[in-house]
């Protein structure tokens, strides 16, 4: 069931004179996509980050940092890639990835790719074809929610 959109005050906003606009926007997305995603055995909590192990994978070349959550369903991590990380493994399993700082290439196995930079998502179902690895020319820090 779809929740009601409920209506957002008309509030002036020190970001600007569309804000409620945009708010408004947002409501109606977050309705209609409230019943989407699954999130029954989750448990409220907050993760610090500092306190989670990291363990270093190698790739075809550099590394990846994870400090990596396991919550029921889903997975949470933090990755760093070095400076020239490329994956040495193609991957079909869906993702939904924020770069938190630097920038990275998602590179698909026809080739294609799709440059991500600080402040950009990107996401990919399970059993995303064609499958995808990453590049990272210069390094980046990433949280993945998988």
């Amino acid at each position: 069931m779809i929740e009601r959109q409920r209506p957002v005050p008309n509030v002036r906003s020190p970001i600007g004179p569309h804000a409620s606009t945009l708010a408004s926007t947002f409501a109606s997305d977050h309705a209609a996509q409230a019943n989407l995603m699954e999130l029954a055995n989750l448990s409220t909590g907050a993760i610090d980050w500092s306190n989670v192990p990291a363990f270093v994978q190698p790739g075809e070349t550099g590394t990846a940092e994870t400090r990596a959550r396991n919550l029921g369903d889903i997975t949470l991590r933090i990755v760093t890639y070095s400076r020239g990380f490329k994956a040495d493994h193609w991957c079909a399993k869906g993702h939904i990835v924020y770069v938190i700082s630097g920038s990275l290439v998602i590179e698909y196995e026809d080739k294609t790719r799709t440059a991500l930079s600080e402040g950009m998502s990107w996401r990919a179902p399970d059993d995303a074809r064609p499958p995808h690895r990453v590049q990272c020319e210069a390094g980046a820090t990433v949280f993945i929610v998988d």
